[in-house]
């Protein structure tokens, strides 16, 4: 891979390109044999997670609020998509996001089933397939679960 190509990966994961660089080249990217440590780059970007709810503060309403709270629900997005790297579920079959409050995530597609937590509006998901009405869902951490699917709005 050219090392443009290499600037853009390191780019959209988050590493700091001079550090790499200053290693004297070790940085082998994934894809060439290297190891790339996933971890590290998770305890970076959730430091800064606060750092996105105290502009969501500062900007309450407007044009300025909608980026705000654009711009924390990417990092929460960004922290999802790396816990999919550290620990993958078993499918993926795309991203949702939860579109009420309070909904039941039960441990199979019905009602009679068990009640394994509840999920709040906005929260982000990874969606692994469909049964009837029912979404089985991923959530950071491992736990996974069934979501009625008014209530998951998949996203591209």
């Amino acid at each position: 891979m050219s090392e443009e190509g290499i600037r853009a990966y390191v780019l959209l994961s988050s590493l700091d390109w001079a550090e790499i660089t200053s290693r004297g080249g070790a940085y082998i990217p994934p894809w060439e044999g290297g190891k790339l440590e996933v971890q590290e780059i998770k305890e970076r970007e959730r430091e800064i997670l606060p750092a996105y709810g105290e502009l969501v503060s500062l900007f309450p309403e407007g044009v300025q609020g909608e980026v705000a709270r654009l711009l924390l629900r990417y990092q929460e997005f960004q922290l999802l998509a790396l816990d999919l790297l550290s620990s993958p579920p078993r499918s993926f079959a795309g991203f949702g996001v939860i579109t009420s409050d309070e909904v039941n995530l039960r441990a199979g597609p019905g009602g009679r089933y068990p009640l394994e937590g509840r999920l709040s509006r906005g929260q982000t998901v990874v969606v692994q397939g469909e049964e009837g009405y029912w979404v089985r869902v991923w959530l950071p951490g491992g736990r996974e679960g069934y979501v009625f699917r008014d209530y998951v709005q998949r996203e591209g």
